[in-house]
């Protein structure tokens, strides 16, 4: 059993004006500033200055209809590599710029590695801006030819990003194709925890000590719980581990009503005594339903009964505990 550290405070208002709340986060891009070049075949050279990718290709007329040719281009960041959980991160996008500079082949497509060893491959692209979502439906396609449905589980281990470039055989002439501008459009960096991708989105900062000012307070669904301790309760076990507050927020023929910070389906031990340094009894234990601070998460009906001086008690000290 895990002892939590008991505050007391006075509750805050059960209301704040919409004045207060930040603007949700807009989605974070990161951009390939470098590239790997992981396979070629001959008649293809290529060659990167930053994060722009030329692939060229000579002695097509040499090439019969339907042969084999293309370069294999895997992106790179300084600001963090591309692996990681893209479903931690709700990744949105793919975006790139392709420049063909005779025609783009119907075979040129952008490639997602699994550390399974699946390559999941989308094509369909044009010369120009590209655009391919990470949502069902977007016609991506495995390398074992698993669906869509199939592919977005795997989204959690990425190991790699990148480009299948292909010439155009139809034309018989050399060419060049240019990729630039590709990034990866998500709620938050790659890499990032599910902490921080929800800090992010809500409050556009990474950590919560970062949030300052009237955020520290916003309460967007009014119920009680800052926006910003909804987000420690359930994605953050230090924040559970460290700052249980319980509450005493009202006392009638009932009982007294506590409340505090809960996590769904964490079991929690309600002790009580009569004095603060006194011996604590369990009285009840209880399992969360929800994430959250309910206002009648839990009241104490039972008869006080006598204090250690023999006299009725009129009010008990309280600890809780999370099993």
């Amino acid at each position: 059993m895990n002892t939590k550290t008991i505050k007391t405070k006075v509750p805050l208002a059960l209301f704040l004006s919409a004045l207060l709340f930040s603007t949700t986060a807009l989605a974070v891009e990161q951009t390939a500033d470098s590239w790997t070049l992981t396979a070629i075949s001959a008649n293809a050279a290529a060659n990167s200055v930053g994060g722009t990718m030329t692939v060229g290709f000579t002695g097509l007329e040499d090439i019969p209809a339907g042969g084999s040719i293309g370069a294999t281009v895997l992106a790179g960041s300084s600001s963090g590599t591309f692996a990681g959980d893209y479903n931690v991160i709700n990744s949105h996008s793919i975006s790139f710029t392709l420049n063909a500079d005779v025609s783009l082949s119907e075979f040129t497509r952008v490639i997602i590695k699994i550390g399974n060893g699946e390559i999941w491959e989308h094509n369909g692209l044009i010369n120009g801006e590209n655009s391919v979502g990470l949502s069902s439906g977007d016609g991506w396609t495995s390398t074992y030819g698993s669906p869509l449905n199939a592919f977005t589980p795997n989204l959690s281990d990425v190991v790699a990003l990148g480009l299948i470039v292909v010439p155009d055989l139809s034309t018989g002439v050399d060419q060049n194709v240019i990729v630039s501008n590709f990034r990866l459009s998500s709620d938050a960096p790659v890499g990032s925890t599910a902490l921080e991708t929800a800090l992010m989105v809500r409050f556009g900062v990474m950590t919560g000590g970062e949030v300052t000012g009237t955020n520290l307070v916003a309460d967007f669904d009014y119920d009680g719980l800052s926006d910003l301790n909804e987000i420690l309760a359930e994605l953050d076990p230090d924040y559970m581990e460290d700052n249980l507050v319980v509450e005493l927020f009202g006392y009638d023929t009932a009982g007294a009503k506590l409340r505090w910070v809960h996590v769904k389906g964490e079991f929690y031990n309600v002790y009580r005594s009569d004095k603060v340094d006194g011996n604590y009894t369990l009285v009840h234990t209880l399992e969360a339903e929800e994430t959250g601070k309910n206002e009648q998460f839990y009241t104490d009906d039972d008869d006080l009964g006598k204090d250690h001086l023999g006299q009725d008690i009129v009010g008990a000290f309280y600890k809780v505990c999370q099993n």
